[in-house]
């Protein structure tokens, strides 16, 4: 859809795909989206979005904007999909544009993410297990949730094994000089 729509009750993706795209907006007061069918796009939802069990959820960050969503985004199973589309696999993912630092802001969210984490997280031909809200690769760990009015992946890095030396280095000559002072 690429029009503004002002139909202002429930609309329910029974299968298939529905895609807001550009300047393109829904007035619903609430988006369902059914098993097997697929929410996507970067245009403006202006209620809430249902996320049912066996749903996806479609990032096109090659759309050049993010969908933005005014209500709350309710996931209301275990078995949600979020689909990264346009990278070949995850690498591509982390050095494209879109991935920056250590975050990358995947959907507006003026509401709330409540109910269950996403389940799994496709990029390309990677997958990822998210039913404990994160994965792991290497020693990174990569986590999906809400910051402020934003949906993010975000990484958090473990330390290298020097810096944790480093630091109990520096912790050991601040004991050792306290117990000179003291």
């Amino acid at each position: 859809m690429s029009n503004h729509n002002t139909y202002k009750g429930e609309t329910i993706v029974k299968e298939g795909r529905l895609d807001i795209a550009g300047t393109g907006s829904l007035a619903s007061r609430l988006v369902s989206v059914n098993d097997g069918a697929t929410l996507g796009g970067n245009g403006l939802l202006k209620g809430d979005v249902d996320m049912k069990p066996g749903s996806a959820f479609n990032v096109e960050f090659s759309l050049g904007g993010l969908m933005t969503i005014q209500g709350d985004m309710n996931l209301l199973g275990a078995d949600i999909t979020l689909n990264f589309a346009g990278f070949t696999d995850f690498e591509d993912f982390l050095a494209s544009p879109y991935f920056s630092g250590d975050e990358a802001r995947f959907a507006n969210l003026l509401g709330d993410f409540t109910g269950s984490n996403f389940a799994e997280l496709k990029v390309g031909s990677d997958t990822f297990n998210l039913t404990a809200g994160s994965f792991t690769i290497g020693e990174d760990v990569y986590t999906v949730g809400q910051n402020g009015n934003g949906l993010y992946l975000t990484v958090e890095p473990v330390p290298e094994p020097t810096t944790w030396a480093l630091l109990a280095g520096g912790l050991g000559v601040l004991a050792l000089m306290r117990r000179r002072l003291g």
